[in-house]
């Protein structure tokens, strides 16, 4: 009975470490490249919702969020033409962070709109 609780309580620690959510409307103000299968946005604000070390690293103001190019071409096509135009965008981030270099993380891409 006791490792049934343990293995209910774990499995509920471990889902609610993922605190995925909408950015609200914001603006692309970076765009960061890393290779082929990374890309990174830098926005005009970010609630961190899942609280990735997005400022820290080699390189603090990369972006605050990541997603694979490669895979995701809508979503790139989407953010290129936001960050040209300066238009707004809604962007889901679905956790857990990202490592893209050693002491840094990101927030992975889940969904994105623009307005």
């Amino acid at each position: 009975m006791k490792i049934i609780v343990l293995l209910i309580l774990g499995s509920l620690v471990a889902f609610g470490a993922n605190a995925s959510g909408w950015t609200g409307k914001v603006k692309i103000t970076g765009v960061f490249v890393v290779n082929e299968n990374t890309a990174l946005l830098r926005l005009s604000s970010f609630n961190n919702p899942d609280g990735c070390d997005v400022d820290k690293g080699h390189i603090g103001d990369a972006g605050h969020v990541s997603f694979n190019p490669s895979l995701n071409k809508s979503w790139y096509s989407l953010a290129l033409t936001a960050y040209a135009s300066g238009k707004d965008v809604n962007i889901y981030v679905s956790g857990p962070c990202h490592a893209v270099w050693s002491d840094s993380s990101y927030s992975p891409v889940g969904h994105m709109r623009s307005y």
